[in-house]
């Protein structure tokens, strides 16, 4: 609108926020899917993996473009909250689905 054709950083965030979308996404089907009976024990493996998979993300990012002072506390929060959703959901399915 301003004569700017162009994203001087190539939409890197946006393609950044994708991937943490994904990476929320594949957090739902592993807690769905994953053939593990403790339902705490489950929560805690796809919680660590995909937290570690979003920091891993953030951490390459850096090489594209500088990040926020605060980006990793940032993706903690954020994603420790869609997690918390997510857990939820699932959790509410499973007992929809006994009764």
């Amino acid at each position: 609108m301003q004569g700017i054709r162009y994203d001087p950083s190539g939409n890197w965030h946006e393609l950044t926020r994708a991937l943490i979308v994904l990476i929320g996404v594949i957090a739902y089907e592993l807690a769905r899917h994953m053939p593990i009976k403790n339902i705490f024990l489950r929560t805690v493996i796809v919680y660590v993996v995909t937290l570690a998979c979003a920091f891993f993300t953030v951490w390459s990012t850096q090489f594209v473009e500088p990040l926020a002072k605060n980006a990793y506390k940032d993706i903690f929060i954020n994603y420790t909250g869609l997690f918390i959703v997510i857990t939820i959901i699932v959790i509410f399915q499973k007992i929809k689905h006994k009764k």
